[in-house]
This record gives structure tokens, sequence and C-alpha cells, in this order.
């Protein structure tokens, strides 16, 4: 490769943000008119970010989970598979301790 960097010291970062319990367009189909019928309001607006590391190479780093919360309990997270993060910030997206989180974790994955 040029100037001597190999395809697996070339890694993407990326991050994704869903909002919990909100799907996409949704159709209610019934057989009761007068039945009142109700769709998840758009006033939850709890959040989640998953991020990805994939090296050029082909291989990948396990992803980071970003959950909006104050504390985790460890107990709730046993069964993740192995090499997953999971973090916790007030508003469920990156903030500065986090991404210090994610450097470290994927100088875990790289540095042998």
């Amino acid at each position: 490769m040029e100037k001597g960097i190999q395809t697996d010291n070339i890694l993407n970062f990326n991050e994704t943000g869903y909002q919990v319990g909100v799907g996409g367009d949704q159709d209610i189909v019934t057989f009761y008119l007068k039945r009142r019928h109700t769709l998840p309001n758009d006033t939850n607006h709890e959040h989640i970010t998953f991020t990805e590391i994939i090296s050029a190479g082909g291989w990948s780093i396990p992803p980071i989970i970003i959950i909006s919360g104050i504390i985790l309990l460890k107990r709730y997270f046993q069964d993740l598979l192995d090499g997953y993060l999971v973090a916790v910030s007030d508003s469920g997206y990156t903030n500065d301790e986090i991404l210090y989180e994610i450097i470290k974790h994927i100088n875990k994955f790289t540095k042998p």
C-alpha cells in the first residue's frame, strides 16, 4: 500500500442512533371499528447508540452500545458476546468519557 500503510491498519468508525419504541411508519389494521387504538407516542425520547469499527482488511472490533441512563447493573449484561462494551450516558449519545473508553476499546483489539 501507499506509504507502507497496510489495509489492517485502516479503520472505519461509525455510530448509529436509535430511538427506543419507534419503528418506522406504522399502520393499524383491525376489525373493531369502534375500539380506540393507540400507537407508541413520539414523546418517548430514550436513545441508544450502536457503534461499529471495521478495518479495510475485513475484520471488525466488537461493538460499543451506549444506553441512556445514569448507572448500569452488570447482572443485566451477563450474556453479551465476548468483547462487547456497554456504556451509559444521560442522553444515550457519545460524550467525552465514553469517547475515551472507545479509544481504549479500539486499542485493546488493535495493539496485538
